[in-house]
Parts: structure tokens; C-alpha cells; sequence
């Protein structure tokens, strides 16, 4: 593990890196289609750098708040079982790290960031969604690291922004049809 692992806001210098890290783990365009417009329209997102010296960027996490009314928009809570739901809700979007910096803890040194953030603007729920391709649930174990909890599953989870935001699945290719593992958590 590096020694010299810093965590950081996000800073416009930083997005052509960002972006190579995402589209390379997700798809073509997915930061610019998705993440960045989020980030934008969220006035409480949070979007974490971790950088290794000298100023090499190891990854990202993004996260934001929503209130209640609005996390129906993101996630079919008619499909969950009932829950426990503060006011304002966190959002652990995403958390991607470079190939290179993998199994080194960056993902959970930025994830507790983004989490700690939304603790300290008094949210008590949070979800994570876990991307599904084929077999295989990115962030599983990562998500059971921070204590969330498996809620259910949601199938073709990014298929209509993928259309509309024009972003290509690294899956699926063009479209994309993965599902989506919904993740639970009370904060204290």
C-alpha cells in the first residue's frame, strides 16, 4: 500500500483523469454522461479524489443526498422491504479505482469519506448500488466492508439513462441492461 495516500475534493483539473478511470471501468462516456451532470445537479454531492504521491490519482467515489421524496426517482422502493428512512438520504453512487491500485483500501479510505460527509450533515439512511455484470456484483465486498446490507436487486438499473445519456456499457455494449444490487445502511 502507498504511503502517501491523500483524500480530496474534486477539483475541474482533475475530470480528464476521472473520466479515463471511469469510462475504462464502466464505459464510454460514462463520467461525462452520468456522473459529472450529477455531481453538478446535486448541490450536496460529494466527489472524492484519492491521490498517491507525487499527484497521481488512484480513484474516486462519488456520493450525494437526496430527500425522500426524491430517492424514488433512483431506486423502485416498492420492490424493498420497508425501511427505516431519515428525511435526507445518502447516495454512495460510485467508487471506482485504478487497475494498479486495487486490493489496497483506497475504495474503503474513500467510501468512509463520503459516508463520514453525509454523517456530518445529519444523514441517518444510506443506500449503495452495486453494479451486476453477468455473475459478478462490483463493489460486493467493498459495500459488506462498510456495513451495508444486501436489500435486493434491481434489473436493467441503467438501461434508460444509458439511452438517454448516451453512455455505452462496457457489458453490454451500447445500451446497457446490467441490474443493480440495492445496499442498505443506518448511519449513527
Amino acid at each position: 500500500m502507498h504511503s502517501t495516500i491523500r483524500v480530496e475534493d474534486f477539483s475541474s483539473e482533475m475530470m480528464a483523469e476521472l473520466a479515463i478511470i471511469s469510462d475504462s471501468f464502466f464505459g464510454d462516456n460514462y463520467f461525462h454522461h452520468h456522473i459529472y451532470p450529477l455531481y453538478l445537479q446535486q448541490a450536496s454531492s460529494q466527489l472524492k479524489i484519492a491521490l498517491v504521491a507525487p499527484n497521481l490519482v488512484a480513484g474516486f467515489a462519488f456520493g450525494f443526498s437526496v430527500s425522500k421524496a426524491q430517492l424514488s426517482s433512483l431506486i423502485n422502493l416498492a420492490a424493498l422491504p420497508p425501511l427505516p428512512l431519515s428525511e435526507n438520504i445518502g447516495i454512495l453512487n460510485t467508487v471506482v479505482i485504478r487497475k494498479e491500485f486495487q486490493h489496497q483500501h483506497i475504495a474503503k479510505l474513500l467510501a468512509s469519506n463520503i459516508l463520514q460527509e453525509f454523517q456530518s450533515q445529519h444523514i441517518r439512511s444510506c443506500f449503495a448500488v452495486g453494479w451486476k455484470n453477468n455473475s459478478i456484483i462490483e463493489a460486493d465486498k467493498l459495500n459488506q466492508a462498510i456495513h451495508f446490507q444486501i436489500i435486493g436487486e434491481q434489473p436493467d438499473y441503467w438501461y434508460h439513462d444509458s439511452l438517454q445519456q448516451k453512455f455505452n456499457c462496457s457489458v453490454c455494449g451500447k445500451t446497457c441492461h446490467c441490474s443493480a444490487i440495492i445496499y442498505y445502511r443506518a448511519l449513527s
